[in-house]
């Protein structure tokens, strides 16, 4: 009697086909999103990064400017073009097109566009020699292409860079 209830036991352990497959969708379910969540990080951090590198640009060419190294005026020059990407670039000079750029040019990191300067155009921040005021206040504007995130870096009257 205790042999026959054993086999009736063994008979009803184990899984159903359709136990299976819903535990293996809830699994692809919760996998992806992760991905997209970790994805999603990943592209605001290097947003950020990107940030800090150009406020960073910024400022290296105002000391350099209030410092008059080599003689100049430095500034920043950001461009937006439509066939290449987005890119960034330190120079000294009365401005970029007559002036010689610095190191080289810095694009944004991937899925990381400008909104300002608009698509096809360009934008430069001028710093006068020794006040490192700029000729103009400015904003420079970046963004993941999704649209879900954005920082504007604004350079006020005082060379002063927040965002």
């Amino acid at each position: 009697m205790k042999l026959l209830k054993l086999k009736a036991n063994q008979a009803n352990t184990g899984f159903s086909l359709i136990e299976v497959i819903t535990a293996l969708a809830i699994l692809v379910i919760m996998g992806s999103v992760a991905f997209l969540g970790l994805y999603n990080y990943r592209l605001r951090r290097g947003l950020e990064w990107d940030v800090q590198k150009i406020s960073a640009a910024i400022r290296e060419a105002r000391n350099r400017s209030v410092t008059q190294l080599d003689g100049n005026q430095w500034g920043v020059h950001f461009e937006n073009p439509t066939s290449t990407p987005d890119f960034y670039q330190v120079f000294f000079g009365a401005s970029y097109a007559t002036g010689t750029p610095t190191g080289n040019r810095i694009t944004l990191n991937n899925g990381i566009v400008f909104l300002n300067p608009s698509s096809s155009s360009s934008e430069d921040i001028i710093f006068s020699k020794v006040s490192g005021l700029p000729v103009s206040a400015i904003s420079v504007a970046i963004g993941l292409i999704s649209g879900s995130a954005s920082t504007t870096i604004n350079i006020d009257g005082q060379g002063k860079v927040s965002y």
